[in-house]
């Protein structure tokens, strides 16, 4: 017999083979079966009737009949899949291709599905889930429908955004899916901005103009952000500019370091190396989307062959680990830079990376050109000018009691220290940054290494021309520190930038100034 096949989302479809079957002609009845299929889960009769029929009429005649009809829709010789007792009913697959089955299995998954993966999870989306079953005089269910509509929304819409970044340099590809993201997502000003750089880049710039009035007005309107659309109208003004790499071309690769730890890689860009030294919080793949480190990635790859690797314990990364010491983290510097094959390169630390760049250089002066350190210290200076661990171990102990909770509130107190002056967007998306990128036990453990962090005594031996960075009120990694940094590393050269985020944002003015001092800075490296 051929497979049974239901689809919903989109209108109620019911198939064997490339047979479309007859659905009964009751709406409620088709309601009750795609109430089953998509909850998969076991249900009262009492429950059922009471959801899909008004006590006038008769409920369970009409559950009763119902089923009748679709146990000869859906049942076979091969399964009984309406499985009803006397007080209870569900649906079981059993070897039944079911749409929202597959979205879920895909949707757990989505970093790793390639682009024919995504390209098959989005063609399941035919439309809104159930479009043709909306019952406004049922409440309980007509909440329930849209309460997982907006759920399965959210899965077509971030498999759509992985599917446009995969696709960006194949732009006459990925704008039908740029559309449909946008035709979902509209409020998301990423999401105008996509669709608008794809058309540019297809040739299509008047196309591309239109787009981005619209996308103003209608952002404009409904009181929404449009900071990244008006640096796409100046971008698209100069068209002299040189184009942004392709985050789609960004490939994971994975290395060990001397005790066998594995390290996650990549390289984007061409030109002369940069590299990242790493730091709490990264996570290769995750950063390409988020408003917080995108524009990083692209304008540090724009003119140059950028190599970042997630910290061991963090990010893609091997994560069970406990040595995390600064010895370790030079080793796997060491390792990531010897697998790319780079001989001498400057290094950009951010954070703690500063003390793990520090400690490189002095251990491998032969091998640092430069070096540029961003909100960062040899010794980690608490509020209040105390130095030590004590004060890190309450937001330790919070950690590994709430960092995992769906409730963001632990993870929101660090965003605000990180990010006090952040859009609510980009807040949530460093929440969620910390989500995924360690488990709560090994978050805590990378706090308390970065709290006994102490590199003071290296200061003295590094002898690469050396770039200090520091926003005046960083909340995170006190301004002193930076001021240390410069003092204690001979020839260092301090600039200071106005800000209070510890992780510079696109939409500030230090932003700009931090790019115009590095690109100077590294510009007069000499030729290797």
């Amino acid at each position: 017999m051929p497979r049974l096949a239901i689809r919903c989302l989109g209108a109620l479809e019911v198939a064997r083979g490339s047979a479309l079957q007859d659905l009964p002609p009751s709406r409620k009845a088709r309601a009750l079966l795609g109430y089953l299929v998509v909850t998969g889960r076991e249900h009262s009769r009492s429950r059922l009737s009471s959801l899909l029929w008004d006590v006038a009429d008769d409920p369970r005649g009409g559950l009763r009949w119902s089923l009748s009809r679709l146990r000869a829709l859906v049942d076979d010789a091969a399964a009984v899949r309406l499985d009803a007792t006397r007080t209870d009913v569900r649906f079981v697959a059993d070897g039944a291709d079911v749409d929202v089955d597959r979205v879920r299995r895909d949707a757990g998954g989505l970093a790793a599905l390639d682009v024919a993966g995504l390209e098959a999870l989005v063609a399941a989306f035919r439309g809104e889930l159930l479009e043709d079953l909306d019952q406004p005089e049922l409440h309980a269910f007509q909440a329930w429908l849209i309460a997982e509509r907006d759920g399965f929304r959210r899965i077509h819409g971030e498999a759509l955004a992985r599917l446009v970044e995969r696709l960006r340099d194949q732009p006459a590809r990925a704008i039908p899916h740029a559309r449909a993201r946008l035709a979902i997502a509209g409020h998301d000003e990423r999401a105008h901005v996509d669709l608008i750089e794809l058309l540019a880049a297809s040739g299509a710039r008047e196309l591309a103009q239109e787009q981005l009035a619209a996308s103003r007005r209608q952002l404009e309107a409904s009181d929404d952000s449009t900071h990244e659309l008006h640096l796409l109208a100046r971008r698209l003004a100069g068209a002299a500019a040189p184009p942004a790499p392709s985050p789609a071309r960004q490939q994971i690769r994975f290395c060990r370091s001397r005790d066998g730890t594995q390290l996650a890689y990549t390289v984007l860009g061409s030109g002369p190396p940069l590299v990242k030294t790493s730091h709490w919080l990264s996570h290769l793949e995750y950063e390409l989307e988020s408003p917080v480190w995108r524009h990083w990635v692209r304008e540090l790859s724009r003119d140059r062959r950028l190599v970042r690797f997630d910290q061991r314990g963090n990010g893609m990364s091997q994560r069970d680990v406990t040595d995390v010491t600064v010895d370790r983290m030079v080793e796997d510097l060491e390792a990531v830079v010897d697998a790319v094959g780079l001989d001498r390169f400057p290094l950009l630390g951010i954070s703690q990376g500063c003390a793990y760049s520090i400690a490189f250089a002095a251990a491998h002066p032969e091998r640092v050109t430069r070096m540029v350190l961003c909100g960062g210290f040899a010794r980690l200076r608490f509020t209040g000018g105390t130095y030590g661990p004590a004060p890190a171990e309450p937001y330790a102990a919070l950690i590994e009691s709430g960092w995992g909770q769906d409730n963001p509130a632990v993870r929101q107190l660090f965003t605000t220290l990180f990010l006090p002056d952040g859009t609510r967007e980009q807040q949530q998306w460093f929440n969620e940054l910390q989500a995924r990128t360690a488990s709560p036990a090994q978050a805590a453990r990378l706090l308390r290494t970065v709290s006994v962090l102490n590199v003071e005594a290296l200061l003295p031996a590094v002898r690469v021309p050396t770039l200090v960075i520091h926003v005046r009120s960083d909340a995170v990694a006190a301004y002193s520190g930076g001021v240390a940094l410069a003092a204690g590393i001979p020839g260092a050269r301090l600039v200071s930038l106005d800000g209070k985020n510890h992780i510079l944002l696109e939409d500030e003015p230090a932003w700009p100034q931090f790019l115009s001092e590095l690109r100077h800075f590294l510009d007069d490296e000499p030729a290797a």
